[in-house]
């Protein structure tokens, strides 16, 4: 439609606390200073919302033994390490460490996500995405002072108890319809994933999660089958995570099951953004100019 400037809301989330998510680090942070009235007043709104085993896990987590939560995350969790293969899980990890300041865990889990564990991902995913169409983003939350002024504020200004994002529901409280400021639900512009994996393409899913390349070196597959018939049955929640399993199959077969380099690669020679093309593809093309570039000489 001829737009050239679009504006964006990534970064109200990690400088607001506007996932559920940091609802558990707030009952840890109540927990941790000896407020044990404010705990048990918000216990019970934050298990209605995330579940009592969630709660538990996320709020209590630092003073669990490694090996109970492990066994909770398996359980309740997306279950993400339990479909590595067995040399992937040999492997050392080194997960990124959150720094703990004085102000709060919740300050800290904060400040991890806007600049190390999310935010700087989903800026990369909509910078790739904004360039392939030559439209250039802007993000009012991040402007610097916004995010220096969000990160001054006291917890209970960002967390009204379950509220979240509350200075800013209150700032926009004449400008936003009540309707809008007042739901207890979030969700974003998403694309009816589960409807599709579940429905029309399942069988696609299964032959692709099945189907012989890296991808079945990297995971078990006995897991990844389990796993699939209860989300196929709609008995677990984890279309997220189907759909990454489908991301890296795809790009294992695009760029290493077929893709021979060995070292190096030609430059691509694609002219237009956002297409990014194989070695293969690439090769195939550059022949394709030349041969064109031959016949017509």
């Amino acid at each position: 439609h001829g737009l050239k400037v679009l504006l964006d809301g990534q970064g109200g989330d990690e400088t607001l606390a506007g996932y559920f998510r940091y609802l558990p680090t707030r009952l840890r942070d109540l927990a941790a200073t000896g407020n044990w009235a404010g705990f048990a007043g918000l216990w019970g709104q934050v298990t209605d919302r995330l579940g009592f085993a969630t709660t538990l896990l996320h709020t209590f987590e630092p003073w669990l033994p490694a090996g109970l939560v492990g066994t909770l995350r398996n359980r309740f969790g997306q279950g993400k390490d339990r479909v590595l293969s067995s040399a992937l899980r040999k492997l050392a990890a080194r997960p990124p460490v959150v720094a703990r300041s004085s102000r709060s865990a919740l300050w800290d889990q904060l400040a991890f996500d806007t600049t190390v564990r999310q935010l700087p991902s989903l800026l990369r995913y909509e910078d790739r995405s904004s360039m392939a169409f030559g439209i250039e983003t802007r993000l009012p939350f991040l402007d610097y002072r916004l995010v220096e002024f969000a990160f001054a504020l006291p917890d209970t200004e960002r967390l009204d108890g379950v509220v979240t994002k509350a200075i800013a529901r209150r700032a926009l409280g004449d400008r936003v319809p009540r309707s809008v400021l007042e739901r207890r639900d979030k969700m974003g512009f998403e694309t009816p994933a589960d409807l599709w994996l579940r429905g029309r393409y399942a069988s696609e899913v299964r032959r692709r999660l099945a189907r012989k390349g890296p991808f079945q070196d990297w995971v078990a597959p006995e897991v990844v089958h389990v796993a699939l018939d209860h989300y196929l049955a709609g008995r677990r929640e984890i279309g997220l995570q189907i759909w990454r399993w489908l991301s890296l199959e795809a790009w294992s077969q695009a760029y290493v099951a077929r893709d021979p380099r060995v070292v190096g690669r030609m430059a691509d020679p694609s002219t237009s953004a956002g297409r990014h093309l194989g070695y293969t593809d690439a090769v195939a093309h550059h022949e394709a100019e030349m041969a064109a570039g031959i016949s017509a000489g």
